[in-house]
């Protein structure tokens, strides 16, 4: 084999590792606890947390409502680390009653939603 097709496979080789491996647009990688317990001593769990990805640098805004589509709480937006967080607390810093609440990622209109449930 000469040289050019091995440089040539290589290029392609590269360049499909590289479109798997870098996401192209906004992708949650990671939502972690789905079950939180905060206001506990314990200080495990208190805090639910979504890692994602953010190649194009959204703005991303999250918050957090009850199932009946009430507003409960904004999460905390971390662009440094890429990661999205909420302390079980809703908007008066009060640890909300325990439940299932929604949570909504907004990245350039469009929505990404999941559930967290909240024990005590």
């Amino acid at each position: 084999m000469n040289c050019k097709i091995i440089n040539l496979v290589a290029i392609i080789s590269l360049l499909i590792f590289s479109n798997t491996l870098f996401a192209e647009e906004f992708n949650i990688i990671e939502v972690k606890p789905r079950i939180i317990t905060p206001g506990t001593s314990a200080g495990i769990n208190d805090y639910l947390i979504v890692n994602y990805e953010n190649p194009k640098d959204s703005n991303v805004a999250g918050k957090i409502i009850t199932l009946n589509g009430c507003f409960v709480a904004d999460m905390l937006n971390n662009d440094m680390t890429e990661r999205i967080t909420w302390n079980g607390k809703d908007d008066t810093a009060k640890v909300v009653p325990s439940g299932i609440y929604i949570y909504q990622i907004d990245v350039e209109g469009k929505i990404f939603n999941g559930t967290v449930i909240v024990a005590k």
